[in-house]
């Protein structure tokens, strides 16, 4: 009888301990569940929330290379052929530095879904060989396009001051409503890139373009810099320069189109 009652004693204060233990235990594991399950939940809000921030993003970005699908530039590469445009000290020649500028601004400019048509790709043209049919060639061409904006790309050349004369300028058509505009972005886009100073606007009152004048889609011509200049002449005819360049005038492009902010 006694041995029974010590028997029961001890059964009955192992079940104490044994929920002193299990308890905590299994209280501890429910709230662990809870936890986990709050955590799975607000893994999984932050998902949903992820996805649909990626859904408005694709559709903006569709929505936008739509709209950039819609305009056409037209880009020309200055001199070119037999005419070699300027040079520098080094024998770095206007034709090649402006064709370089030109590809790589137009692939920047197709990244972005804009059609992109060019006066030249190459070194051959298609004019006969000598300048006033070279510069109606491509009025013909550019004036054909209906391009929404013509840039002509070129590098500048002082010969009174070829060690200090430096900078870009931005030249445009006082008789083309929308060039002016065009070239307020552009000046504004060189001028934020900081390869060069900005020498600022320039119009055709103060110089005959021929381009600006026959042309009868909106556009301007950017002189990138001077390349009798050493400073100038070593960021134009380098390939990272001419990457920066041919940024900042696709930067200007795609804010006159309204492309980009």
């Amino acid at each position: 009888m006694k041995r029974n009652i010590v028997q029961r004693h001890a059964i009955f204060f192992t079940l104490i301990v044994l929920c002193f233990l299990i308890v905590p235990a299994i209280r501890k594991s429910y709230a662990q569940d809870r936890m986990d399950k709050k955590e799975a939940q607000r893994q999984q809000k932050l998902m949903e929330e992820y996805q649909k921030q990626q859904k408005q993003k694709l559709a903006k970005e569709k929505q936008r290379r739509q709209k950039a699908a819609k305009f056409k530039v037209m880009l020309d590469a200055g001199h070119g052929g037999y005419d070699a445009g300027s040079e520098s000290k080094e024998g770095k020649k206007e034709k090649d530095i402006t064709l370089s500028i030109t590809l790589k601004t137009g692939e920047l400019l197709k990244q972005e879904g804009v059609q992109v048509l060019y006066t030249r790709e190459s070194d051959t043209v298609s004019w006969k060989s000598n300048n006033v049919d070279d510069l109606n060639t491509r009025s013909r061409m550019a004036n054909a396009s209906q391009a929404d904006i013509f840039v002509s790309i070129h590098t500048n050349y002082s010969d009174e001051a070829k060690d200090k004369t430096a900078g870009s300028e931005v030249w445009y058509s006082t008789r083309q409503s929308d060039s002016k505009k065009i070239a307020e972005h552009m000046e504004l886009a060189l001028r934020a890139d900081g390869y060069t100073k900005s020498r600022g606007l320039r119009d055709d009152r103060e110089a005959f373009l021929s381009l600006l004048y026959y042309n009868q889609i909106p556009s301007i011509l950017v002189e990138t810099g001077f390349i009798s200049n050493p400073k100038d002449a070593s960021i134009l005819s380098d390939a990272k320069g001419q990457e920066r360049i041919a940024q900042a005038i696709s930067t200007g492009i795609l804010k006159a189109l309204g492309l980009k902010n």
